[in-house]
Protein backbone atom coordinates (compact mmCIF):
# COMPACT_ATOMS: atom_id res chain seq x y z
CA UNK A 1 0.00 0.00 0.00
CA UNK A 2 1.32 3.59 -1.13
CA UNK A 3 1.84 6.36 1.89
CA UNK A 4 -0.36 8.75 -0.33
CA UNK A 5 -2.57 10.57 1.20
CA UNK A 6 -5.62 10.83 -0.38
CA UNK A 7 -7.53 13.99 -0.77
CA UNK A 8 -10.92 14.59 -1.68
CA UNK A 9 -10.83 18.55 -3.14
CA UNK A 10 -14.46 20.24 -3.01
CA UNK A 11 -15.11 23.16 -4.93
CA UNK A 12 -17.97 25.64 -3.86
CA UNK A 13 -17.80 26.91 -7.00
CA UNK A 14 -18.52 23.25 -8.28
CA UNK A 15 -20.43 21.61 -5.49
CA UNK A 16 -23.66 24.23 -5.32
CA UNK A 17 -26.18 21.55 -3.97
CA UNK A 18 -26.17 18.62 -2.41
CA UNK A 19 -26.67 16.67 -5.07
CA UNK A 20 -23.30 18.09 -6.57
CA UNK A 21 -21.51 17.71 -3.23
CA UNK A 22 -22.50 13.56 -3.23
CA UNK A 23 -21.94 13.48 -6.95
CA UNK A 24 -18.33 14.88 -6.48
CA UNK A 25 -17.82 12.32 -3.74
CA UNK A 26 -18.56 9.42 -6.19
CA UNK A 27 -16.73 10.51 -8.74
CA UNK A 28 -13.25 11.29 -6.74
CA UNK A 29 -13.44 8.03 -4.49
CA UNK A 30 -14.91 5.78 -7.50
CA UNK A 31 -17.19 4.53 -5.72
CA UNK A 32 -20.02 4.07 -7.72
CA UNK A 33 -22.32 2.20 -5.53
CA UNK A 34 -22.32 5.14 -2.91
CA UNK A 35 -25.87 5.92 -1.45
CA UNK A 36 -25.55 9.75 -1.79
CA UNK A 37 -27.45 11.02 1.50
CA UNK A 38 -26.10 11.67 4.79
CA UNK A 39 -26.31 8.27 6.12
CA UNK A 40 -24.14 7.46 3.30
CA UNK A 41 -21.85 9.89 3.78
CA UNK A 42 -21.10 8.83 7.46
CA UNK A 43 -20.73 5.05 6.30
CA UNK A 44 -18.05 6.73 3.54
CA UNK A 45 -15.97 8.80 6.20
CA UNK A 46 -16.09 6.49 9.02
CA UNK A 47 -15.14 3.44 7.01
CA UNK A 48 -15.65 3.00 3.42
CA UNK A 49 -13.14 5.59 1.76
CA UNK A 50 -10.47 4.67 4.54
CA UNK A 51 -10.71 1.12 3.31
CA UNK A 52 -10.59 1.61 -0.04
CA UNK A 53 -8.55 4.88 -0.52
CA UNK A 54 -6.26 4.62 2.93
CA UNK A 55 -5.95 7.54 5.35
CA UNK A 56 -7.58 11.02 3.77
CA UNK A 57 -8.03 14.44 3.75
CA UNK A 58 -10.87 16.64 2.66
CA UNK A 59 -10.42 20.07 1.20
CA UNK A 60 -13.35 22.19 0.50
CA UNK A 61 -12.04 25.63 -1.67
CA UNK A 62 -14.92 28.09 -1.91
CA UNK A 63 -17.26 26.71 1.00
CA UNK A 64 -19.19 29.51 1.29
CA UNK A 65 -20.41 29.19 -2.02
CA UNK A 66 -21.91 25.71 -1.65
CA UNK A 67 -23.47 27.09 1.54
CA UNK A 68 -26.35 28.86 -0.93
CA UNK A 69 -27.37 25.95 -2.93
CA UNK A 70 -27.28 23.18 0.35
CA UNK A 71 -29.12 25.52 3.06
CA UNK A 72 -29.42 24.36 6.09
CA UNK A 73 -28.13 20.44 5.26
CA UNK A 74 -24.55 22.47 4.50
CA UNK A 75 -24.31 22.52 9.02
CA UNK A 76 -25.06 19.00 8.46
CA UNK A 77 -22.67 18.22 6.55
CA UNK A 78 -19.59 20.27 7.62
CA UNK A 79 -20.72 18.72 11.35
CA UNK A 80 -20.16 15.36 10.19
CA UNK A 81 -17.21 16.14 8.85
CA UNK A 82 -15.59 17.83 11.75
CA UNK A 83 -17.54 14.99 14.02
CA UNK A 84 -15.45 12.15 12.16
CA UNK A 85 -12.49 13.86 11.97
CA UNK A 86 -12.32 14.15 15.90
CA UNK A 87 -14.12 10.70 15.95
CA UNK A 88 -11.07 8.92 13.32
CA UNK A 89 -8.11 11.01 13.69
CA UNK A 90 -6.26 7.99 12.18
CA UNK A 91 -7.91 7.75 9.16
CA UNK A 92 -9.41 11.20 8.33
CA UNK A 93 -6.34 13.45 9.04
CA UNK A 94 -6.97 16.38 7.68
CA UNK A 95 -10.41 18.40 7.45
CA UNK A 96 -9.93 22.29 5.57
CA UNK A 97 -12.08 25.20 4.46
CA UNK A 98 -11.62 28.19 2.45
CA UNK A 99 -13.93 30.93 1.42
CA UNK A 100 -14.30 33.29 -1.50
CA UNK A 101 -14.89 36.07 0.82
CA UNK A 102 -12.99 36.91 4.34
CA UNK A 103 -15.61 36.17 7.27
CA UNK A 104 -14.59 39.57 9.20
CA UNK A 105 -13.55 42.84 7.23
CA UNK A 106 -10.14 43.66 7.63
CA UNK A 107 -10.64 45.65 10.81
CA UNK A 108 -13.55 45.34 11.75
CA UNK A 109 -12.93 42.92 14.91
CA UNK A 110 -11.20 44.53 17.59
CA UNK A 111 -9.35 41.67 18.46
CA UNK A 112 -7.41 41.71 14.89
CA UNK A 113 -6.81 45.35 14.74
CA UNK A 114 -2.80 46.03 15.91
CA UNK A 115 -2.96 48.50 19.54
CA UNK A 116 -2.38 51.87 18.71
Amino acid sequence: MSDAIFTLCLDGERVQSEDLFHQEIKQQTGIEWYGSNLDALDEMLASIIPETCGPFRVIWENADLSHQGFGQRYLMVVGMMKEMQQRFPDRFLDFRMTFSEPYFDEGQDPFLRPNR
